[in-house]
């Protein structure tokens, strides 16, 4: 395996920013070899581009009932206050979604040219059985983080407006659980992240002879 390929791949990898967080499953294959890291990219970015309109239409329908409310309360100030958090919320959701599936998909690309490279060190007599096992578990860390994203994607944050007395507990609610909720994705990324720098590590070990790192 070149040590310049190698030295690529790591470079691309450590130059993902990992995007701080703010205060649907993957389709398995049945049979044959296992769907490739790009390829489950793929298709989650194809499915996440056939759902907005349908998550945008709930959060319009609910953004406008809460608007509603807010209308009625005494203190506009407030609820004026109130609908700007509400709005920012699931603008933050989307933002931050669309980072980490740009930074899943790199992950993904940067795996699959890893695998390129191994079985073209298998086909050359090496042993890569260990480099195998490291992309493997890579490939399933991602697919976990693919499929968290895909979830994050089309949840809604609409502040759920109980009473003029409490709404600002109520946004308060709404925005620690954005920030759990986007932590916990960001959590699996990073995960992700160091399976593929093991996978990585351990590819070039194994190319050399030595094995597992």
């Amino acid at each position: 395996m070149q040590k310049s390929i190698i030295a690529l791949i790591l470079f691309a990898l450590f130059l993902i920013p990992l995007y701080p967080v703010y205060a649907q499953s993957i389709a398995t294959p049945a049979a044959g070899k296992p769907t490739t890291a790009i390829q489950r990219a793929q298709l989650l970015k194809n499915n996440l581009q056939a759902s907005p309109g349908t998550v945008g239409d709930k959060i319009a329908s609910k953004g406008a009932q809460l608007k509603e409310k807010l209308l009625r309360f005494r203190d506009q100030r407030k609820a004026k206050l109130a609908e700007k958090i509400n709005d920012n919320l699931n603008k933050i959701n989307e933002r931050r979604t669309n980072q980490m599936m740009d930074h899943v998909s790199k992950l993904s690309n940067i795996l699959s040219r890893l695998d390129e490279r191994v079985s073209n060190a298998e086909a050359n007599g090496k042993d890569m059985s260990s480099a195998n096992a490291a992309i493997a578990d890579a490939n399933a860390k991602i697919a976990s983080a693919e499929a968290s994203v895909s979830a994050q994607k089309l949840k809604d944050y609409t502040i759920e407006a109980t009473s003029e007395a409490t709404i600002k507990a109520d946004a308060a609610a709404m925005r620690n659980k954005l920030h759990d909720d986007l932590q916990s994705v960001h959590n699996l990324i990073v995960t992700a992240r160091q399976a593929v720098a093991n996978a990585i590590s351990t590819a070039v070990s194994s190319a050399k002879g030595g094995g597992t790192p």
